[in-house]
Parts: C-alpha cells; structure tokens; sequence
C-alpha cells in the first residue's frame, strides 16, 4: 500500500489512513466488556469477560487471576488539555474510531497533536509511511520498542507492546528490548538493527561497524528507511513526554503486565 500521496493529497486521507489504521490496530484491539472481539490476533474468540483484554492473547502464563485488572491512575498534568469531542473534525473522529478505545477512551496522542491540525495531517501520511514501509514487519517493532525504550517512550512502547507481538515477538524478546539485549540471542541483521537504535541513542548516530552489517542486508532505500524509523519515534517519544501525554487505562495496564520498558 502506497502512502506517499496522503501528505500531499488531503482528499485522498480518509480511505488511505482508514485502511493504514485498520492494517495497523485491529488485529491488536483490546477487549472491552461493552464492546466484545470480533476478531482475536490468534483466532480464538474466548474470553474472560471480567479482563478488561482478551486472555488467548495474554503472555504465557497468564490466567484470569494473573491478569492485571484495570486500575486507578492518576498521570501527571498533560501541558496542553486534549481536545474535546466537541472540537474534533472528521479526520480526527475517523482516525479514533479506528483505534484502540475508540471515541470513548480517546487516545490522547491523537486528540493532542491534532491542536496543530496542518502538522498533524502531514505527520500521520508520514508515520503511515513508515507502518507500512518496506522493512519486514518484525523488524520494525523490534527497532520501535527498543527505540521506545532508549528514548524514555512509555507512551508508544504501551501501544507497540502487541503490535510486536503480532509480528512474532515473544514475551523473552520483548522483555529484553526494555532491558538487557544480551538476555536474548538475536540473528546477526535484528541485532545490528538495534545496535542502530542504541548507537542512536549513546552517541547521536550509527557506528561504521554497525553500518556495514546493515549494508549487507539491505538496498539504500532501506537503509534511509530504518534511520528514519528510529529518528521518528525518538522524536514521538520526546514530544510526548514533554507535552505529557497520558497512557489510556488500558494501554497503561498493558505496559504494566510487561517486564521492563520505560518507566511511568
């Protein structure tokens, strides 16, 4: 799917972001108890109807006791109030339907960005771009949470924690992203991608050595893919953080179930 138009053709953003965000979230919807899954990532339609997610998805283990329960937060003050229904226009009501929670528990990295409607049209054609980009799927979420992680991103580390999973991440590997890469034994080009994001991170750009085992793997464009990658998520990470954009209650319950990874 092409998204290299949707910047640039604001009348082409509603079936192109519509189906960008279906590919994207809904194989990764949490359950709700008013709202029941239609669809389970794993193909069983089961569930714990007192969970606030649907236990076939849950990591090893886990059973209906061992799932954490919805719980109170109290997040700290978000510096600029996410917009209110009554603010919304058509591509922000879309895009919320589309995502987990729907409009009824707005996600607030939408309904904040959005205060900069000309930015926030370009910046989803763009991370559209890059959700559906070239890299295999896998290693795209590998580098995002590992980027995440480095970069102090519970916000988009909450929200990657199943779409990782979806790609093959096992509960082990996504504890080391949020941890000690060491504990895990990758392949030679999943490591070196994410040196990439650590090099990143401890040094503000990627090592010769590193370079030369992604150079063996992939084409130019994807080279200039991956930077960007890891470019647009630190960049997410830092504006959220500084803006203070609250997890949603169960986005923040799934980070919490998860060991390691940012800090709240």
């Amino acid at each position: 799917m092409a998204f290299a138009t949707v910047a640039a053709n604001p009348s082409s953003i509603g079936s192109r972001l519509e189906d960008s965000l279906m590919n994207r979230w809904t194989p990764a919807l949490m359950g709700r108890p008013d709202r029941p899954i239609d669809r389970c990532p794993i193909g069983r339609a089961s569930r714990d109807r007192t969970l606030t997610r649907c236990l076939a998805c849950a990591p090893q283990g886990y059973t209906a006791d061992s799932v954490p329960t919805m719980r109170s937060m109290t997040p700290p003050e978000a510096r600029i109030p996410p917009l209110r229904p009554d603010q919304w226009d058509e591509r922000l009501t879309r895009l919320l339907s589309l995502s987990p929670g729907g409009t009824d528990e707005p996600m607030g990295i939408f309904t904040t960005l959005a205060h900069q409607p000309e930015l926030f049209r370009r910046w989803l054609g763009f991370g559209g771009a890059l959700l559906a980009g070239d890299l295999p799927g896998r290693l795209r979420e590998l580098v995002i949470l590992r980027t995440a992680y480095r970069f102090d991103g519970r916000y988009e580390w909450a929200h990657h924690i199943e779409l990782g999973r979806d790609q093959g991440i096992t509960p082990e590997e996504t504890a080391a992203l949020g941890g000690d890469l060491a504990a895990v034994a990758w392949p030679p080009l999943e490591r070196a991608a994410l040196s990439a994001v650590d090099e990143t991170a401890d040094a503000g750009a990627v090592s010769d050595a590193t370079w030369a085992i992604l150079a063996q793997h992939f084409e130019s464009a994807d080279l200039v893919e991956l930077l960007m990658l890891i470019a647009h998520y630190l960049m997410l990470s830092t504006v959220l953080r500084s803006l203070r954009v609250p997890l949603e209650p169960l986005a923040e319950e799934l980070a919490d179930g998860v060991p390691g990874g940012p800090p709240a």
